[in-house]
């Protein structure tokens, strides 16, 4: 991302400025002290040149007279003035010799200089070889880092390929296995008798299925070790795995061939058991037919035997008669045995066919299961078929894939190397980079060895013009000296002459002593100067000495840094290395620990299949002992109701049976329709535990009827009976309860008096709400852990006084109060939910865990205390959890409203404090959820733990003496969603952008920003002034605690944070608070009074103490939790207007029949007596431009900005809404060009900061962004990294820390016309005003601090020798020019650290600055350091205060409080 490069600090200068501004990340040339130097050296001469002229002695003619006798004396004495002028011209000249020598000691010490300047380059050229070297190795690294990077990402790849693999392989798996369960259970049900052959059949096959998923698995892990090893060995890897898979196809296709034979070898035994079966059938045949013939044999045997003895019986007829009829008889019973021989002959046939037709039938039966077998077994084999076409597809696709594999590696080691290749460019375009700024560096030290030269060189000349001076001093001195001797010679024979015409030798020798006296005084009036000037000679080659040790010190220092510069380079460099060495190790390890993961996974999915096939091992033998013996039934459950029970405890308890319920115990259907459609006005009344009233108590105690109403006592009217168990405290067993409805069971119960207290007195609830906890559990045996009725929980969670402070409306802390909040009730996690919807019929808390359904947390309404008590508007409920895991933390939750007119609203929570994200940035939603907020730091655990302790205790010292508006404020305005977006035009959060916003603001000197935006808007269009959650932070870029993180990293910079709060209006969408009971809730009934129809919002009911209480405690809410330093509120003038933005017949008079809004300016008062109260030191800022009393007006230059407290904003609003950019505004008329409106701007800059108020600047103006302000777009950061934008920012860098070192720019801003001791001016003066040449120039007082003068040119002509008042004279320092190279300008007037003397007075005053003004310029000045001594005794008129026509506007609010 690009950033901007800013110096941070002051320019180079002198005085307080420069010390404390200085740059403490930049090389400190010493090119100002040079400067210095090279000034000093100048005025030497000057010096010099005045010291002779003084010691020149007035020429004037002596009248001497003297005797002949005395000529002797004159004559010693004018030797020994020759002798002693003699001797001065020797000490002269040895001067002159020292002088020179010492010159040329100087000479010599700058050749050594210059020797040690040529070894520096050398040595730095060597770094720059080593640094490039070491750029070289680390390139090297970077590369292997990238190709460790690559086979990371490669072996990851090829993880979740093989997890796809291995998830399709157990869908399929558990596909088939649903298939062969329903086989089976078709087979079992119409071939019981074939089961166990089936079975082990089948067994077979599943013991061969395994075996082949083994195979798969083995070859599975045989690619994984594969894919691992194609780093090192890929082509050799994938011929293994290619021949791994042609064998397993070829095992596959030996596995086919098998199974074939296998077919054939059970086709030859069915044969072989038919041909059996028949052989047996026909040697059965043989036996049945042998032995019938045996028999008729033996019978005809029989009867040939009988008929014998008949004929020999016939031989004797005649003699035994009796024996023929016996014979006879024998016949005929031969006859019936032959007859029942012939039957069972017959019974024989007959058995034989029917053995023949079971014999028939059993081979046709096993001719059937054979032919069963055949077909499972063809059934099978086609299975084993498809599955091995579908190994043979795999293993084809598996080919594929490797085919795949090694192009794509082939593609990947194309892209490697075309990434190598770009990596080398990139390589050598840094080097050639580097070798440019290595060039440009060398080029830098050339310059500034060449810059050293020429003040060397200037010290020679210089050097050379004083030895000149002397040289010519020693002629003047000695052209002196025989003008001396000349003239003494002439006044000798004068004085002979007179000598010669006198004629009283007393009156000669009188005269002739004075003339001596006169002489003698002369000549020790020479002897004085000539020592004066030998001593100034001396002084000043001291001077000379001086200044020679001092630059030879400064070339030391100037050596001993570019030393030092060097050595942090090469220590830089070797850093850099360690750190990549180590990213090495830790991706090398990232590496290892990624494949530890993999091998796991691997493990993990083997045992998951494991798992998985025994539990479809299990679930298979369950369908067949199902199938087997059938499933059975589910009998309905029967719950017995006990009569009477005590328990052992001692507490009496007896179970009243439903038969025996008084009447009204059961709820009613009218109290059960209402709950079910979420209409119930009390559904407290009703629900948890109640004494039965209407029933008399006895000795045994009263009766108590439990209703619990749950969600998860079942969601529908035709579900059947849960068993839900009454669970009482200290009584056992649990109490069976009876179904009422869905989601509503009851039980009844005798318990004793005292089991409950009467009710609670509202009067006695504390600060935070009680809640008497429930004697009961509801137990549910499918359940392990108790349901927790939210209706067992009685009491109140709002305390009385909290109630009178928020009607009263000034209910400071609402916001712990009212809302969501989590709390803990007897070990029991909940969260207590409070809201105000005064004219609601129902309200009832919906959201994501009871599936936003009305009828699970319906609300109860608070009355007040006491027995006229009427419902305060308030609504409030504890939902318990359980565990505080339990709580349902960032889960998205509103309160669904029935109003008066019979609808459902579903509204979010005003006093949340989180939101959901937006879903749509371009458009307001319909409805935007609230969110249960995990960072609430007045009930949570572990509050956010900030570092700011030392800031909020120096502002607070601050507001405690009154102080906090005598420091600098120079303000950095930032709307966060655009200030800077990610590579990919994502938003950053609050977190994300902390340290880059820290360092930004830091490095342009600001010291304050103002943050817009900060509470929450569902649309982002509105800039975060149509605000819906007042007490939430804005979702889209972060948590509360990230926003904590942000303002906190600020503090610990010095830097404080005003925010954006709009008390004038809110959202008027659906997805706001607007309407919020049904009716006019937070708004104005009226829409004359309730809308703002210009800007599509609604105007806060400031009339309504429950709306000021909220407005009072979100300002003092974002003071307490967010540490605001300072707030700018919006739109103060459509607060304090009734008429503001309206025309006639849209808008209502006060009670007074004017259009000012009495309440909303109470609430201001208020607002700010509180935070002056509970914040001192945080400041209050209202944006206000009407000429309301006190906070806006128009009044004459005179009294400019008189008494006012006030921000000179260049604001958002300057650069948005097609009013284009600061720097499309520049010249606009002129139709300037790019580079002059850039210098205009500067201009601009420079009379905002050092002008009266504190100023405030929109981000992006900085570096002058070309296109307007769009709240959708990053900040054109780009543009800041031009040549001339840059120097923009480095000027008003320079400008807000010469802003914040001199207490004269800011610290008199309230008072500009208070007159400050000891100078008597007042804090701000006007010194120049000239309309025909653009020019302004003001100068700013404080106290005994040097003033500051500042020169603006805004026009577009360069004024060269241009004359300004001063008011002192002396020499002013130039603090800043923003003409100066510096910051991209031309070079042009006096620069920075130079100085300006005054000179010759101007008609309007006694002193003037004589300097060129560049056009479009600003020059900041420091008065002279004694400026109280040095205070012109006519000082400029400045601006004709008579002039009523020159006004400017006045911003701030001293009537109101701000």
């Amino acid at each position: 991302m690009p950033s901007l490069c800013i110096a941070s600090g002051a320019p180079v200068g002198g005085g307080t400025a420069s010390a404390a501004c200085a740059p403490s990340n930049a090389i400190n040339l010493p090119g100002g002290k040079v400067a210095q130097h090279v000034k000093g050296l100048r005025l030497v001469p000057v010096a010099l040149a005045s010291g002779a002229a003084a010691s020149r002695p007035a020429r004037r003619r002596l009248a001497l007279r003297s005797r002949g006798g005395e000529r002797q004396e004159e004559g010693d004495f004018l030797a020994g003035f020759r002798l002693a002028l003699g001797s001065r011209e020797e000490l002269l000249q040895q001067e002159l010799l020292k002088a020179e020598e010492d010159l040329a000691r100087l000479r010599h010490q700058l050749d050594k200089i210059e020797k040690e300047k040529e070894s520096l380059e050398d040595i730095l050229g060597s770094l720059n070889r080593e640094v490039l070297e070491a750029r070289k190795t680390r390139n090297a690294d970077k590369e292997a880092l990238a190709q460790l990077e690559r086979a990371v990402v490669t072996a990851e790849a090829q993880r979740q390929e093989m997890k796809e693999r291995l998830t399709k392989n157990e869908s399929s798996h558990q596909e088939a296995s649903e298939t062969q369960k329903k086989q089976w259970s078709m087979e079992l049900e119409s071939e019981q008798a074939l089961r166990a052959e089936s079975e082990h059949r089948w067994e077979m096959l599943s013991e061969e299925l395994q075996r082949q998923k083994e195979e798969l698995q083995e070859e599975y892990r045989r690619l994984q070790a594969a894919y691992h090893a194609l780093e090192e060995h890929l082509d050799s890897d994938l011929e293994e795995a290619l021949a791994e898979s042609k064998r397993k196809a070829t095992e596959a296709v030996e596995q086919v061939t098998a199974l074939e034979d296998e077919k054939k070898q059970l086709k030859e035994e069915m044969n072989s058991m038919a041909l059996k079966a028949q052989k047996e059938l026909g040697e059965m045949r043989g036996e049945l037919e042998k032995a019938a013939t045996l028999k008729l044999e033996q019978v005809e045997k029989d009867l040939e035997e009988a008929q014998a003895g008949l004929r020999d019986q016939e031989a004797l007829a005649a003699e035994e008669a009796n024996l023929l009829q016996e014979a006879q008889e024998e016949t005929t019973k031969l006859k019936e045995q032959l007859m029942k021989l012939e039957v069972d002959r017959i019974a024989l046939e007959q058995q034989f066919q029917e053995d023949v037709k079971k014999v028939e039938s059993e081979f046709k039966s096993k001719m059937f299961a054979a032919e069963e077998e055949a077909k499972q077994a063809k059934a099978g084999q086609s299975k084993l078929e498809g599955q091995i076409s579908a190994l043979r597809k795999e293993a084809e696709e598996r080919v594929h894939l490797l085919t795949n594999d090694l192009k794509s590696e082939k593609e990947l080691r194309v892209s490697l190397e075309k990434q190598l290749e770009e990596d080398a460019r990139k390589v050598e375009a840094d080097l050639q980079n580097k070798t440019s700024a290595a060039n440009e560096e060398a080029r830098l030290l050339k310059a500034e060895k060449r810059k050293l030269e020429s003040q060397i060189s200037i010290v020679r000349k210089e050097a050379e013009e004083s030895i000149n001076k002397l040289s010519s001093d020693l002629k003047s001195e000695k052209e002196l000296r025989v003008s001396l001797e000349k003239q003494m010679e002439e006044d000798a024979g004068k004085v002979e002459a007179d000598l010669q015409n006198k004629t009283s030798a007393a009156d000669e020798a009188r005269l002739l002593k004075a003339e001596k006296r006169k002489l003698e005084s002369q000549i020790s009036v020479v002897r004085k100067k000539a020592e004066e000037s030998i001593n100034k000679l001396s002084s000043d080659l001291k001077s000379e000495k001086e200044l020679r040790v001092s630059l030879e010190k400064q070339l030391e220092e100037e050596v001993n840094k570019v030393e030092a510069i060097l050595q942090s380079r090469t220590l830089t460099v070797a850093e850099e290395t360690k750190l990549l060495k180590a990213e090495k190790r830790k991706l090398q390890s990232q590496i290892s620990v990624v494949r530890k993961e993999a091998d796991e996974r691997m493990k993990l999915l083997t045992n998951d299949l494991d798992a998985e096939q025994a539990r479809r091992a299990t679930l298979e033998k369950q369908l067949k002992e199902e199938v087997e013996k059938g499933a059975p039934g589910h009998p309905a459950l029967q719950l017995t109701w006990l009569e009477q029970d005590r328990s052992p405890d001692g507490v009496p308890m007896a179970i009243v049976p439903v038969t025996e319920w008084p009447e009204g115990a059961s709820l009613g259907d009218a109290e059960v329709d209402a709950l079910h459609v979420a209409h119930h006005a009390q559904p407290r009344q009703v629900l948890g535990c109640h004494r039965l009233k209407s029933h008399e108590s006895n000795e045994e105690g009263d009766l108590f009827v439990f209703r619990v109403w749950h969600q998860s006592l079942e969601r529908d009217w035709e579900a059947e009976d849960l068993e839900v168990l009454l669970q009482l405290e200290g009584v056992s067993p649990p109490v069976p309860m009876r179904r009422r409805c869905a989601w509503l069971y009851e039980a009844v119960l005798r318990l004793p008096a005292d089991w409950i207290p009467d009710e609670d007195d509202a009067a006695q609830a504390p600060v935070g709400g009680v809640l008497r906890l429930p004697r009961y559990q509801v137990l549910i045996p499918e359940q392990d852990h108790p349901l927790h009725d939210a209706f067992g929980y009685v009491g109140f969670l709002l305390a009385e006084v909290e109630i009178d402070q928020f009607q009263s409306g000034h209910f400071l802390h609402v916001a712990d109060a009212l809302g969501c909040h989590c709390v803990c009730a007897g070990g029991v996690y909940g969260l207590r939910f409070a809201t105000w919807a005064p004219r609601a019929v129902f309200v009832s808390v919906v959201g994501d865990w009871n599936n936003w359904d009305g009828r699970a947390c319906p609300m109860a309404k608070r009355f007040r205390a006491g027995k006229d008590g009427g419902f305060c508007g308030l609504w409030e409920i504890f939902v318990p959890f359980g565990e505080l895991s339990d709580v349902p933390f960032g889960q998205k939750y509103g309160f669904k409203i029935h109003t008066l007119a019979g609808t459902d609203l579903v509204k979010m929570d005003p006093y949340a404090q989180e939101m959901e994200v937006p879903s749509d940035l371009y458009h307001s939603p319909v409805f935007n959820a609230s969110v249960i907020s995990s960072c609430d730091d007045s009930y949570r655990a572990k509050p956010f733990e900030w570092s700011d302790e030392a800031w909020m205790q120096a502002r607070e010292e601050r507001g405690q003496v009154n102080t906090a508006l005598l420091q600098p404020m120079a303000i950095y305005e930032v709307h966060l969603s655009s200030f800077r977006r990610g590579a990919n035009g994502e938003l950053m959060n609050y977190r994300d952008m902390a340290k880059q916003l820290v360092e930004h603001v830091k490095a342009l000197n600001f010291n304050w920003v103002e943050l817009m935006a900060l509470a929450h808007h569902p649309f982002q269009g509105s800039w975060g002034y149509q605000v819906s959650g007042y007490y939430s932070c804005y979702s889209l870029l972060g948590s509360p605690d990230d926003l904590k993180y942000l303002i906190n990293q600020l503090h610990e910079a010095k830097i404080g944070v005003i925010m954006d709060f709009v008390p004038a209006h809110f959202c008027k969408d659906a997805c706001s608070f607007g309407d919020f009971d049904g009716t006019a809730t937070f708004e104005y009934e009226d829409p004359r009074e309730g809308e703002q129809r210009q800007w599509g919002t609604k105007v806060f009911n400031f009339r309504r103490n429950e709306v000021r209480s909220f407005l009072l405690g979100a300002a003092l809410f974002w003071a307490d939790r967010y540490h605001i330093d300072g707030f700018r509120c919006d739109a103060v003038s459509s607060m304090i207007y009734r008429n503001f933005g309206k025309s006639e017949g849209e808008w209502i008079r006060n009670e007074h029949g004017g259009d000012s809004n009495l309440e909303a300016v109470s609430l201001l008062r208020e607002l700010n007596n509180s935070m002056k109260e509970f914040w001192p030191g945080v400041i209050m800022i209202a944006e206000e431009s009407t000429a309301w009393e006190g906070v806006t007006s128009l009044r004459p230059a005179s009294s400019y900005m008189q008494n006012e407290r006030y921000v000179v904003p260049l604001s958002h609003d300057e650069v948005a809404n097609m009013k284009g950019s600061m720097i499309e505004k520049m010249g606009k008329k002129e139709n300037l060009g790019f580079y002059e409106r850039v210098r205009l701007l500067c201009a601009l800059y420079g009379y905002q900061a050092s002008g009266c108020g504190r100023p405030l600047l929109f981000m992006g103006q900085e570096y002058g962004q070309g296109r307007e302000w769009n709240c959708y777009q990053s900040l054109d950061w780009h543009e800041g990294e031009e040549p001339v934008r840059r120097g923009l920012c480095v000027w008003l860098s320079d400008l807000m820390a010469v802003y914040k070192c001199h207490k004269p720019l800011h610290m008199g801003d309230d008072q500009p016309h208070q007159r400050q001791f000891p100078v008597g001016c007042k804090s701000f003066e006007w010194v120049e005003n000239n309309p025909g040449a653009c020019v302004i120039a003001f100068c700013r007082h404080w106290k005994g601090e040097r003033p500051v003068m500042t020169i603006c040119n805004f026009g577009s002509q360069y004024h060269h020798g241009y004359t300004i008042g001063s008011p002192y004279w002396g020499g002013w320092e130039v603090l800043l020019n923003s003409d100066d190279g510096r910051y991209g300008g031309r070079g042009g007037g006096p620069g920075n650290s130079a100085w300006i003397w005054s000179g010759q007075a101007r008609p309007d005053c006694s002193d003037s600055l004589t300097l060129d003004l560049p056009a479009c310029s600003c020059l900041v000045l420091l008065a002279p350091e004694k400026f109280q001594e040095f205070k012109a005794t006519r000082p400029p008129a400045g601006i004709n205060t008579t002039d009523l026509s020159c006004a400017d506007v006045e911003y701030g609010l001293a009537e109101i409080g701000f």
